[in-house]
């Protein structure tokens, strides 16, 4: 089975290699364009850069790439169209199937038009990129869903056959415990952006002024510098694990997700968390705290943590955590994805 995946920026990449990997080690073949970065080498993934056309900026020669998809994939033996949600590479992949009739998989993680609505994105831009992403999930032949609460997002949508959710895995040989840090210390990992709750953590950490925090991820927003909180920035995925090992908990304020990495990732070097109801997960266990947007909530949890229970409730999430595998992921994406090939 060959697999053909849309996926323009490998500078981003090694976080999502993991999950690539296991797909490409179980339908045999996958092929990944790009147009920015480098390609990291995998025995069953091959790659192929993919130039911008000329246009009046890059906005206008994305439009021009993907509405020439279809020809830029000629040379390529494959039998099959998968991606991941997201509003370029879903266009494109929509294309590529439509004009070469080839099937299309899509793998939804999270509500598109409700990250729009966070980003208050122009009305104009909106109703484009609307229309173009219900347009590839009435396409597709498949969509598979990251967690239960996108199932019916999916179907909404225009996805006519949507699967059981299979969440992504966990590498146990990064994620892994270590003793919790003696001084009480706060971790969040993560994009720092509206819709990943970036003002609601910028007004807890400035009301618990004598808590330690410890921030890693891109920062897509403004946000203030405060003195009990180290902001790190963009961490490379290669060094991410001792951000959450330098941590007691770890937070999760988002407003919206499908079923984050970090709480896997927590999960896995066997800390708790303390997480919005929209961002969790309902078919997950929760070790830790499920708290709504009011910041007094958090606060008084944060003040009251104590090191000894929260290294026996990381115990338990560590022994959850070893149930997500990346070869169980892959075999499940795998099984979907080669059940399409059989129906068409």
């Amino acid at each position: 089975m060959k697999v053909i995946m849309p996926f323009w920026n490998l500078n981003i990449l090694p976080r999502y290699m993991p999950q690539f990997t296991s797909l490409a080690d179980h339908v045999g073949d996958l092929t990944i364009l790009y147009i920015d970065g480098v390609p990291i080498q995998h025995q069953n993934i091959n790659y192929k850069k993919i130039d911008l056309p000329l246009g009046v900026n890059r906005q206008h020669r994305m439009y021009r790439l993907i509405s020439d998809a279809h020809n830029l994939v000629n040379d390529i033996d494959f039998d099959i169209v998968y991606c991941l949600s997201g509003r370029w590479i879903q266009q494109a992949a929509d294309r590529i199937s439509r004009k070469t009739g080839k099937p299309l998989v899509l793998r939804i993680r999270g509500d598109e038009r409700r990250v729009a609505s966070y980003q208050k994105r122009r009305l104009r831009r909106n109703i484009f990129f609307k229309n173009q992403i219900e347009s590839s999930f009435k396409q597709a032949s498949l969509v598979i869903p990251i967690s239960e609460k996108l199932i019916e997002v999916a179907e909404d949508l225009g996805g006519k056959n949507v699967s059981y959710p299979v969440p992504n895995g966990i590498d146990d040989s990064k994620f892994y415990p270590v003793p919790q840090p003696e001084e009480i210390t706060v971790g969040c990992i993560g994009r720092l952006s509206a819709e990943k709750g970036s003002l609601f953590l910028n007004e807890l950490i400035s009301s618990t002024p004598r808590t330690r925090y410890i921030v890693a991820g891109p920062i897509q927003t403004s946000i203030e510098a405060h003195e009990n909180c180290k902001l790190l920035g963009t961490v490379h995925y290669d060094r991410i694990q001792g951000v959450y090992q330098e941590s007691n908990i770890v937070l999760i304020p988002s407003h919206i997700e499908g079923f984050p990495n970090s709480l896997l990732e927590a999960y896995g070097c066997a800390r708790p968390i303390i997480i919005t109801p929209g961002a969790f997960p309902i078919e997950a266990e929760l070790f830790g705290w499920k708290l709504g947007q009011n910041v007094d909530d958090w606060a008084n949890v944060i003040s009251g943590l104590d090191r000894d229970n929260l290294g026996i409730l990381g115990e338990s999430a560590h022994e959850y955590s070893k149930f997500f595998t990346w070869d169980r992921h892959g075999k499940s994406m795998a099984r979907l994805i080669h059940g399409v090939l059989e129906e068409n």
